[in-house]
């Protein structure tokens, strides 16, 4: 006589004693996350993750096995290449440089071929 007979959802009918639909929402109790909340929580959740996507190709190098330690050009290779480009038929030669990112070669090169 005190029962009272409802229609279950879907959701209930399957799993009863689930968190709802209204519940999930429910991160305060007795609150409720509007549509800006969304908004915020999902930008702020794209920004943490673009971020991480981009350190990924700085912070990878660090997790290697053998890590490659920064060796900057010693005076002899300078002279070495100094000595190669001065053999090369045109005034200015085509250069790569392909060391450690101190930039001696490339300065060497400057110096040498342009006096500044």
């Amino acid at each position: 006589m005190g029962y009272k007979k409802t229609r279950l959802s879907w959701y209930e009918s399957i799993a009863p004693g689930l968190v709802t639909l209204d519940q999930s929402m429910d991160f305060i109790p007795g609150t409720k996350m509007g549509l800006a909340g969304m908004i915020a929580a999902g930008t702020m959740t794209t920004g943490a993750v673009a971020v991480t996507a981009m350190c990924v190709p700085f912070v990878t190098p660090a997790l290697r096995k053998i890590c490659i330690p920064y060796v900057p050009a010693t005076p002899q290779q300078l002279q070495n290449v100094a000595t190669a480009l001065s053999t090369c038929p045109a005034k200015v030669s085509p250069l790569v440089d392909l060391g450690s990112g101190d930039g001696r070669v490339v300065s060497c090169f400057f110096f040498f071929f342009f006096h500044f």
